[in-house]
C-alpha cells in the first residue's frame, strides 16, 4: 500500500514546475504581467527590449506601453518643449498652453484678419475701408473732415473721376503731413485749393503741384488761383519772379517753374527731376531745363 501511495506522489511531482510566467525547465517564479526573460522576471508590458514578449524590441523613438511599441507621449508645454501636452481646447503656443484664437467670423467678429485688413462685422475689411463699424464699399475708404468726424467717400487720383455732386478730389495726407497717393470726392467749395488734377482743363484757372516746405515741388498737383509766384499758375505770358520760368507740360498745366541745371538743384532723388516741359509761357526758352515732380 506504502509503494502505491509513492508512486502516485513522484506522478503528480511530474506536474510541478514553476508558475507566473518561469520557464517550463525551471527558473523565477514571476508575478502577473511579468514573463521570465533570459532568467530574469520582466515587466513586459513597460519594457523597450522586451515588449509584449521576450525579445520584442521597439525601434527608433517608440516606447513600450501596454505591451506595445508606441510614439512616446509628449510631455507638459513648456518654453523647453514647445510642441507639449496642454488640457483640452488649449494649443502650445511659444512654449505656453493658449485658448485658440478663432478667426474673424460672425460667431468671433473682433478675430484677427491678414495683415493690412481690419474685422468689422465679422468680415475682414482693408484698412483704408474701415470707418468705425462700418467698411466702406469697394472703390471707397474711410477720412477725417477737419473736425475729426469719419466717414465714406469715393476714392480718387483726379477731379475728373469725381461725380457732378462732389467734383473735387480732395487731398489727404498721412499722420506726418505728407500727401498720399489718393484723394476723396467732396464737394467744391470756392476758393478751395486742394483739390487733385491732372490737367488744367479740371480747374477754372491752373492745375499746379503742391511744394513741400523746402520749396521742392513733390505733388499732387491741385487747382490754383492765378498768382505767378514759385509753382502758382500765371495767366497768359505773365512773367515769374527771378529764378524761375513760366512753363507749360504736356497736359496743359501752366506754372512758374524753378530754373535748373542738375536734379541735385531740385532736392536730389528724394526731390524732383530736373527736365524739360512741352513748351514756355513766356520770355524763357522751350528747351529750359526747370524742377519737376517726379
Amino acid at each position: 500500500m506504502r509503494g502505491f501511495i509513492g508512486i502516485l506522489a513522484m506522478l503528480a511531482c511530474v506536474a510541478c514546475g514553476p508558475t507566473g510566467g518561469g520557464p517550463s525547465g525551471g527558473g523565477p517564479r514571476c508575478g502577473t504581467g511579468q514573463m521570465a526573460c533570459d532568467g530574469v522576471c520582466t515587466d513586459v508590458d513597460n519594457n523597450h527590449d522586451n515588449c509584449g514578449a521576450c525579445g520584442m524590441v521597439c525601434g527608433g523613438n517608440l516606447v513600450c506601453s501596454g505591451g506595445f511599441c508606441r510614439a512616446p507621449t509628449p510631455g507638459p508645454c513648456s518654453p523647453s518643449s514647445p510642441t507639449g501636452a496642454c488640457p483640452s481646447g488649449q494649443s502650445c503656443t511659444g512654449g505656453a498652453c493658449v485658448v485658440p484664437t478663432m478667426p474673424c467670423s460672425a460667431a468671433n467678429p473682433t478675430g484677427p484678419c491678414s495683415d493690412g485688413m481690419t474685422c468689422i462685422g465679422g468680415s475682414c475689411c482693408a484698412d483704408d475701408r474701415a470707418c468705425g463699424a462700418v467698411c466702406c464699399s469697394a472703390g471707397s475708404v474711410c477720412f477725417s473732415d477737419a473736425s475729426g468726424n469719419r466717414s465714406c467717400a469715393r476714392r480718387c487720383a483726379t477731379s475728373s473721376e469725381c461725380p457732378s455732386s462732389a467734383s473735387c478730389c480732395a487731398t489727404l495726407t498721412d499722420g506726418a503731413g505728407n500727401f498720399l497717393d489718393y484723394g476723396v470726392c467732396s464737394p467744391f467749395i470756392a476758393g478751395m485749393t486742394s483739390c487733385r488734377c491732372s490737367s488744367g482743363a479740371e480747374c477754372s484757372e491752373g492745375c499746379t503741384p503742391r511744394v513741400g516746405s523746402d520749396g521742392i515741388p513733390r505733388g499732387p498737383y491741385t487747382c490754383t488761383a492765378n498768382g505767378c509766384g514759385p509753382y502758382q499758375h500765371c495767366t497768359g505770358l505773365g512773367s515769374c519772379g527771378n529764378g524761375y520760368c513760366n512753363m507749360c507740360d504736356a497736359q496743359g498745366r501752366c506754372y512758374c517753374a524753378q530754373v535748373c541745371s542738375t536734379s541735385a538743384m531740385c532736392g536730389g532723388a528724394a526731390g524732383a527731376a530736373c527736365t524739360t516741359l512741352a513748351r514756355s509761357n513766356g520770355s524763357c526758352s522751350a528747351s529750359q531745363t526747370v524742377c519737376v515732380p517726379q
